[in-house]
């Protein structure tokens, strides 16, 4: 049971980091602008099969409740590299920045998977060892320009 919340823990504040959030030149004009959060997708993979179905039990609900949560969630990336996260009538203003095809938000570093003029898919991975149980979380964030 220890493992089961070692592992749950961490995925909580991984979850958590990245809902609070990759590219050339190219890439920093084209994410100026306005963008809605669409949905989250969420993995959690582990080496012990039997702690693994109580983890993708845990991680479907969590994946519901980030989609409900950050429903209304718009980031606007300015051309200044500040940028403005609002949600439910509060905002947070804070900067970014692209190296390749990372874009880091207030330190928090995601790969950029897409960007188009109406679609940006940012994903982060994460390795993880707690307890004797290895595994990898992996979040991917989809937002379409509004």
């Amino acid at each position: 049971m220890k493992k089961i919340l070692n592992v749950l823990v961490l995925f909580v504040a991984i979850a958590s980091m990245a809902t609070m959030t990759s590219c050339k030149k190219d890439n920093a004009a084209q994410i100026v602008g306005k963008w809605q959060f669409e949905k989250a997708t969420v993995s959690v993979s582990v080496d012990d099969p039997e702690l693994q179905a109580t983890i993708d039990e845990y991680v479907n609900w969590m994946e519901m409740e980030l989609n409900e949560e950050n429903g209304n969630l718009t980031i606007e990336f300015k051309s200044d590299k500040t940028c403005i996260a609002t949600s439910e009538g509060l905002s947070e203003t804070g900067t970014w920045s692209i190296d390749g095809n990372k874009l880091t938000m207030e330190g928090e570093t995601m790969t950029i998977k897409e960007l188009t003029n109406k679609k940006l898919i940012l994903e982060q991975a994460e390795s993880f060892a707690e307890d004797g149980v290895e595994g990898n979380v992996n979040i991917s964030l989809e937002f379409k320009r509004i």
